[in-house]
């Protein structure tokens, strides 16, 4: 055997051998009826025929469709002019070379006194329309894989012949011709043929017959190799009209309306295999036979009657390599077809990347399409660039890859006989055509919805019951917007107003009732509290509107105000300074309060917010605007870092430490890419890594004060920084005079050294008395050695650590207006908690009586709930019941306020008494 060598790959296309062909067509329905008087006239008519072929002679490529094919008999019989047979046969069609750009397109409309008239005693045809598509390059090369050959395709609404056999509504066939990488060298590709029906009604005598659920497919393939059989047939899945169960076993007799016998057979493909290809013939899809008493035949009819026929040269076509000149993406023949230049990347000079372009505007960019990049459900398969919707099932080929989900190559994906448009995956009443083209929601700017989710914006209806508004009955099935949970923007969900009772107007705001618990506006803020002000403490528990989120338009939602800048959520510019809360900068970070909040700055990391109130939201030494902005990172591009990550790359030095200490990338761990982090290299080297001179870890006995870890001598005593700090004893790599700097004369944990530069006194271990030593203050509380009450509450900072556990650093450690001095000895609350008796009054508003404005500002006890003994906590009677908590007894009717809001009477009225609420 000899097996032959493929030529050395070419840089350019090669043209198209002779040795290529193929020819296919395929009918809608071929009838054949005898004359039988009183019932039928003779006629042998095909309806629909799309047809195609592609050899090497000029025209090389032929594209046709055509409404009616029919035979000289029949117009003989009707005695038609040629002039008035041209009117009444559709036809269009396409030759190349030269290239067609675009298809060929046609409708044949049929009116009353119109030309088709003529044929009403035989054939009677709704609208049809057509379109044929040829393509060929002038100079003879390969097409590249993505545009057919030839492609045509037709479809006629309501055929029916001799008002006998009918196909009721729109019916289409189609054809296409292509070349296919076969992956063999040198550019090798099949021939490869395919016609096809759809799906479809039959009827006789105007009464439904059977149905075709699942069209047929007859695919035939030629690689040049002899003897070889690669016809693929889908065959058609048939349905009994008016039945659930599809027909398997054939044939099938069923009785007509006259009482004549209609048998159905399908049948499979007749195959002829050529010495370099392949021909397959399916004489009908579907074939129907009639006959009166089951003697006489009286009509042949054949559905999807079909046949194509496939060549080619051995090891299939060598189209040869084409490359991409310009370097755009798209290689030199995909341009030549699409027109843009194969030299230039961007051919319109609109500063977009011809690969980058969509040409057929379906959504996908032109390399997105020839690679298929995007199409990951289905095997990455190349879409046509020139065709919007590739497999013609009205989706765009964007459509079904970033929506439905669905193969932009099938128009029937998971093949059940519905065309891809027409499914409904997600069960809401609108098609995947419906939703993706918004086409029902003409409401609402026909917004498309999700066609994967049944209730787009989770309101509780389905978009289908949105846009047909048919659970609106209260209100006259008025259409809700299936994209905006609460349409009316009254706070309620569109799905809750529809289902309450009595049902409030999906689409009036002013009718909505707000739940308490709920957040109508989204601000964070319940509604509840926003109409009592409870969470607003800082201005006054003045209430905010539950139905906007940003009470006062400055940008800064009213939650974000409220728990988060501290600004009135109720006034624009809290502080009056003519600089809107949102543009304040309080913790002076480069960033304003709604910068932080929203995070919109911190684009590298997710735009999550930071505190607008401290400069260094992760305590890493580089303030928040200069993580964001990268400004302080010079070595590396001034590339961002994480303003709420102490350590963006997580090598456990800090950004600031890698900014300013170390000099390495603080985004990446391993900055030179030697497989060693960047805390571990010692790049002094000093037997000390950047991690332990940053921290000073290995400096246990001086205080772990960190070394300079580019400096091998931090001192310039003649000792590294490692021989220091692993000597015994340890001397210390700050200090060059070591003998004075270990000295410590009181043991307090202070060199003599460092007490002489506080201050502080080094024979007396404690220098101001406050019971806590001087290194400990220093080194451990960060209290002032030299001052017994660092924070001036009254409390010696010894006895704030040791005893009581508040911060020696902060006059009122649980920030409840009192200080912790106050608290432990004047009014024996606790300075651990804002609230001590825990009755919702903080200790001071309770001391103040600012609470109790209503009973002039009468004081209430911080340690005890329930100051009067009434059965009723303070904050209730405050708050809630306006009872005064200073009095048992408000109204003096003799019962106490807690024993009548038990009963039901009214606490504020002596005449209103348990027994006689």
């Amino acid at each position: 055997m000899t097996v032959p060598f493929a030529p050395a790959a070419s840089a350019a296309p090669l043209p198209l051998t002779t040795a290529a062909t193929a020819s296919s067509s395929v009918d809608l329905l071929r009838a054949k009826v005898l004359s039988v008087p009183g019932l039928f006239s003779a006629v042998d008519v095909s309806v629909g025929r799309a047809s195609g072929s592609l050899n090497a002679a000029n025209p090389r490529a032929v594209a046709s469709a055509d409404n009616i094919a029919t035979t000289d008999d029949l117009v003989a019989t009707l005695g038609l002019e040629e002039v008035l047979l041209d009117e009444l046969l559709g036809n269009v069609s396409q030759s190349a070379p030269p290239d067609n750009a675009a298809p060929t397109t046609d409708s044949l409309i049929p009116t009353d006194g119109g030309p088709l008239d003529a044929l009403d005693a035989v054939l009677d045809l709704g609208v049809s329309n057509a379109t044929a598509h040829a393509r060929f390059f002038d100079d003879g090369t390969c097409l590249p894989t993505f545009p057919a050959f030839t492609k045509s395709r037709i479809s006629t609404a309501d055929a029916e012949v001799l008002g006998a056999i009918g196909v009721p509504g729109a019916v289409s066939v189609s054809h296409e011709t292509r070349l296919v990488d076969n992956g063999l060298p040198n550019g090798g590709r099949d021939v490869v043929t395919e016609v096809s029906g759809s799906t479809a009604t039959v009827s006789i005598l105007g009464e439904p017959l059977l149905e075709v659920i699942a069209p047929p497919v007859l695919t035939v393939t030629a690689d040049g190799t002899p003897g070889v059989d690669d016809v693929s047939y889908t065959a058609p899945i048939i349905r009994l009209a008016g039945t659930g169960g599809d027909l398997a076993e054939f044939p099938f007799t069923t009785p007509g309306e006259l009482g004549q016998l209609i048998e159905i057979s399908v049948a499979d493909p007749v195959v002829e295999v050529l010495p370099t290809g392949v021909r397959a013939t399916v004489a009908g899809a579907i074939h129907l036979k009639v006959t009166l008493g089951g003697l006489i035949d009286v009509a042949q009819v054949d559905i999807f009657p079909m046949t194509a026929e496939a060549t080619a040269p051995a090891g299939g076509v060598q189209c040869g390599t084409v490359g991409d000149s310009d370097g755009d993406g798209l290689n030199d023949d995909v341009e030549q077809v699409i027109g843009t230049d194969p030299n230039d990347p961007d051919s319109d000079d609109d500063g977009t990347n011809d690969g980058d372009e969509d040409f057929d505007g379906d959504g996908l960019t032109n390399v997105e399409e020839v690679t298929g990049s995007e199409n990951d459900g289905y095997g990455n398969e190349p879409t046509d660039l020139t065709d919007a919707d590739s497999d013609d099932d009205g989706l765009t080929d964007g459509q079904e890859v970033d929506l439905t989900g669905t193969d932009p190559n099938n128009p029937d994906t998971d093949g059940d006989g519905t065309s891809d448009a027409d499914e409904d995956p997600d069960a809401d009443g609108l098609t995947n055509l419906e939703e993706v083209s918004g086409s029902e929601n003409t409401d609402f700017g026909n917004e498309p919805t999700d066609p994967l989710v049944a209730d787009s914006d989770d309101d509780g209806l389905t978009d289908g019951e949105e846009t047909s508004g048919s659970e609106n009955t209260g209100f006259g099935n008025e259409p809700t917007d299936p994209n905006e949970a609460d349409t009316d923007g009254g706070g309620v969900p569109d799905g809750d107003e529809v289902a309450a009772t009595p049902a409030t107007d999906p689409n009036d705001g002013s009718d909505d009732v707000l739940d308490p618990a709920g957040d109508a506006d989204g601000d964070g803020v319940t509604n509840g509290d926003e109409l009592s002000g409870d969470e607003n403490d800082l201005y006054g528990n003045e209430p905010t509107d539950p139905r906007d989120p940003d009470s006062d338009g400055d940008g800064l939602t009213d939650g974000q105000e409220i728990y988060e800048t501290g600004t009135d959520p109720n006034e624009a510019d809290t502080d009056g300074d003519g600089t809107p809360d949102g543009d304040e900068d309080p913790d002076g970070d480069g960033l304003t309060n709604l910068e932080e909040v929203s995070g919109s700055e911190n684009d590298d990391f997710g735009n999550e917010g930071t505190d607008p109130l401290v400069a260094d939201s992760d305590g890493d030494g580089v303030t928040d605007g200069e993580e964001t902005s990268g400004s302080e990172n010079d070595g590396y591009g001034n590339e961002p870092t994480n303003p709420n990550a102490a350590d963006t790359d997580g090598d456990q030095l800090t950004d600031s430490q890698e900014i300013d200490l170390t000099g390495t990338d603080p985004n990446e761990a391993d900055t030179d890419g030697d497989g060693t982090s960047d805390a571990d290299e010692d790049p002094d080297a000093d037997d000390l890594t950047n991690l332990e001179e940053v921290t000073g870890s290995e400096n246990d006995d001086f205080g772990n004060e960190p070394t300079d870890p580019l400096d091998e001598d931090s001192d310039d005593d003649g000792l590294t920084d490692g021989e220091e700090t692993s000597s015994t004893p340890a001397t210390d790599p700050n200090t060059p005079d070591n003998e004075q700097n270990v000295v410590d004369s009181d043991d307090d944990g202070l060199t003599d050294t460092e007490e002489g530069e506080l201050g502080t006194d080094p024979n007396d271990p404690d220098t101001d008395g406050d019971g806590l030593l001087d290194g400990t203050e220093v080194n451990t509380h960060g209290t002032d050695p030299l001052d017994a009450d660092t924070d001036g509450d009254s409390l010696s900072d010894g006895r704030e650590v040791l005893k009581i556990g508040s911060n020696p650093k902060k006059k009122d450690t649980d920030k409840d207006g009192l200080k912790d001095g106050q608290e432990v000895k004047r009014y024996k609350t606790d300075p651990l908690k804002k609230d001590t008796d825990g009755d919702g009054l903080k200790d001071k508003v309770e001391i103040k009586g600012t609470a109790n404005k209503a009973y002039g500002k009468c004081p209430t006890n911080p340690k005890k709930k329930d100051s009067d003994k009434d059965g009723l906590n303070d904050r209730q009677e405050i708050k809630r019941y306006g009872t005064d908590p200073c009095d048992k007894d408000t109204d003096n009717g003799g019962a106490s306020d807690g024993k009548e809001v038990r009963a039901g009477s009214d606490p504020l009225d002596p005449r209103s008494t348990p027994k006689h609420p």
